[in-house]
């Protein structure tokens, strides 16, 4: 049987994560949203429980479900809330993404995290991609995308960390798609050939 080829994809809130994702599963690879299992992960009861028990009743929805945004405010301004949502979300994910890994049959797999480094999860990766951008860049383009508040995005990147150490591929993205998908293929191609 063939070995798996994992790739990671990691960087900063706006970096270009899902425009690198997209081209890749157009290339035929399968990639696994760390961010997609995220939104899962708040609907399953018992960590739904939990995280009301520690919020309160005021970041569900009218439909009972956890509103996003009402939760994001409550552990983008306090270290300790996001620390608290983290251990309660984490393991959830990193077993769904240890389960799809195996259960996968494609050659060659992607996960998509931010938060790749911080939950562990470099360590089920033979290729790791960061893609960053300055700053200023990040913020531009998050308010641009979502309407997200400059403080609300400054938070939410301070919570983000990167070992640029055990990167296999850095890309500056500061330009457009088009540049960030060939800087991508150009420095894979290097590393792979």
């Amino acid at each position: 049987m063939k070995k798996k080829l994992v790739l990671g994809i990691t960087g900063p809130f706006a970096s270009g994560k899902s425009t690198l994702s997209t081209y890749l599963s157009r290339e035929g690879w399968q990639i696994i949203d760390a961010d997609r299992l995220g939104h899962d992960a708040l609907k399953q009861e018992v960590i739904k429980g939990k995280l009301v028990k520690r919020f309160g009743e005021g970041i569900l929805d009218q439909k009972q479900e956890i509103d996003r945004k009402i939760l994001g405010d409550i552990v983008f301004t306090k270290k300790s809330q996001l620390l608290f949502l983290e251990r309660t979300v984490h393991p959830w994910i990193i077993k769904k993404i240890a389960e799809e890994i195996r259960r996968n049959e494609r050659p060659k797999l992607v996960i998509d995290a931010a938060l790749l480094f911080k939950m562990g999860l470099y360590r089920k990766c033979d290729i790791i991609v960061l893609i960053t951008a300055p700053q200023r860049i990040l913020i531009e383009r998050g308010m641009k995308r979502n309407g997200s508040s400059r403080t609300r995005i400054i938070n939410i990147i301070k919570g983000q960390r990167f070992n640029r150490n055990i990167c296999d591929i850095i890309i500056n993205n500061t330009g457009n798609k088009a540049e960030l998908l060939k800087r991508f293929k150009s420095q894979f191609t290097k590393l792979i050939f």
